[in-house]
């Protein structure tokens, strides 16, 4: 059971990662 939570919290600490990586992107490629 423990390991399915902390499963589930490194997927969801992924998928923040990822959208942080591609907002910034967006706000890159708006500046210029």
């Amino acid at each position: 059971m423990r390991a399915t939570v902390s499963r589930l919290l490194a997927v969801e600490f992924n998928l923040s990662d990822l959208l942080i990586d591609m907002i910034e992107e967006i706000q890159y490629e708006v500046k210029i």
